[in-house]
């Protein structure tokens, strides 16, 4: 019975330690987890401060990057119409 809680608890471990979200990233990039914004003006109305809060931060938050079309993503082409030189299916 403690063998099993043992493999129970390595599996897990192995598990955590295997998922890591910087283990991509290239050396010396940082990972971005979020920003935040604090408007400290008292002359501006509340209901301004809360608009142009979340304006900011949604300019804030970086876009994804962009990937590439596969030839049947492309505008213009029928995903299911097959190359012409490849001959019957």
């Amino acid at each position: 019975m403690k063998i099993i809680k043992i493999l129970y608890i390595l599996f897990f471990i192995l598990i955590v330690a295997g998922c890591s979200n910087t283990k991509h990233l290239p050396k010396g990039d940082l990972l971005y987890t979020g920003g935040k914004v604090t408007i400290n003006d008292s002359l501006m109305p509340k209901k301004e401060t809360k608009a142009l809060t979340k304006e900011v931060e949604a300019r804030l938050r970086p876009q994804p990057p962009r990937r590439r079309q596969r030839a049947a993503e492309r505008p213009g082409r029928d995903p299911r119409a097959r190359d012409r030189r490849c001959g019957p299916a």
